[in-house]
């Protein structure tokens, strides 16, 4: 078993955590305290899951890989909000589409990897 830290879905969600923590630093002021917050947050938990999946066998992944896509979700949301309510520029949440995606592609994957055949 490889360090999860080792793992492709690890480093896309360091990317875009790191992505993240360069939008919040851009946001609104008065905007961080609550969604900036909350981005954050989300981004350092979906680490934390991404390790747990890695130490957990078999079928025990699939509940934390949807915990990890429901995660993921938040934060599209959150960056889909944050743009129309224009506290980040619209090429900020541009920018953070490939990186959500690569997440979101590679969860999925483990997923159907590791759901039992129907």
């Amino acid at each position: 078993m490889s360090l999860h830290s080792d793992t492709e879905i690890y480093r896309a969600v360091v990317e875009l955590a790191k992505f993240v923590a360069r939008a919040v630093e851009n946001m609104r002021r008065d905007m961080k305290p609550t969604m900036g917050k909350m981005l954050l947050e989300e981004c350092v938990w979906m680490g934390v899951v991404v390790r747990r999946v890695n130490i957990a066998i078999g079928h025990a992944k699939l509940p934390l890989l949807e915990e990890l896509l429901e995660q993921l979700e938040i934060v599209q949301f959150v960056l889909r909000l944050a743009r129309d309510c224009r506290y980040v520029p619209p090429a900020t949440f541009a920018d953070s589409v490939p990186l959500t995606a690569s997440v979101g592609k590679q969860a999925t994957a483990l997923r159907n990897y590791f759901a039992p055949a129907p």
